[in-house]
């Protein structure tokens, strides 16, 4: 199992993993910031045919607020889809270019780490 990525959010996070199949395998937790009965913790993992599938699944659910996950981890193998993600993402709503902002600071980050700059 290999490690493609790792979001996170106030209050949970998930990281998603490629399966030797080429099955993607996204697991999960959120809650737990407020008491257990206003906030409970919740996990989840969900399987999905491809990488592609994953991320429309992803943007679907969280329409244009998935910006606001904050990446953790990309591995190589997705970073160029990721990056075309966030360039072709439209920041029309207020305050969303912070967000992207922080994909793109990211991003640029672990090019660089990698380059040794």
């Amino acid at each position: 199992m290999k490690k493609l990525l790792s979001l996170g959010l106030d209050g949970g996070g998930f990281d998603i993993y490629l399966l030797p199949n080429n099955t993607v395998v996204e697991t999960g937790s959120s809650g737990g910031i407020l008491d257990k009965n206003e906030d409970p913790i919740k996990s989840w993992e969900h399987q999905f045919d491809t990488w592609e599938l994953w991320w429309q699944n992803f943007t679907k659910t969280h329409g244009n607020h998935w910006i606001w996950f904050s990446p953790l981890f990309i591995d190589v193998t997705v970073k160029e889809f990721v990056q075309q993600k966030v360039n072709e993402y439209d920041c029309t709503e207020l305050g969303n270019d912070f967000y992207k902002d922080n994909w793109n600071n990211f991003l640029n980050y672990e090019m660089n780490r990698k380059r040794g700059v």
